[in-house]
C-alpha cells in the first residue's frame, strides 16, 4: 500500500494519508487539483511504507504532524 504526506502551509501541518483515504485521493486531495495549480497546501509521494512517509512528515517545517484518524488507524 501507498502512503502520501499533506502539506499545509497555511495551518502548518502535515498529515500521514494512505493512498486509498478519501482525503487522499492518491495524492490529489478532495479537490483534485495537482500540485501545481496548489498555493496554500501539497502532495509528498507516493511512499511505499507507512514508515517512510512518517519519517517525511516529521521532517517538515510544520509544527502540527500527525496520521490520518480515518485511514491509518
Amino acid at each position: 500500500m501507498d502512503y502520501w504526506v499533506y502539506e499545509n502551509f497555511v495551518h502548518d501541518k502535515a498529515i500521514v494519508h494512505s493512498a486509498n483515504c478519501s482525503h487522499c485521493n492518491n495524492g490529489k486531495g478532495r479537490t483534485s487539483m495537482d500540485n501545481e495549480s496548489r498555493t496554500k497546501d501539497i502532495w509528498h509521494g507516493p511512499f511505499n511504507n507507512l514508515e517512510s512517509a512518517e519519517i517525511f512528515a516529521k521532517n517538515t517545517p510544520r509544527k502540527n504532524i500527525k496520521s490520518c484518524d480515518f485511514c491509518t488507524k
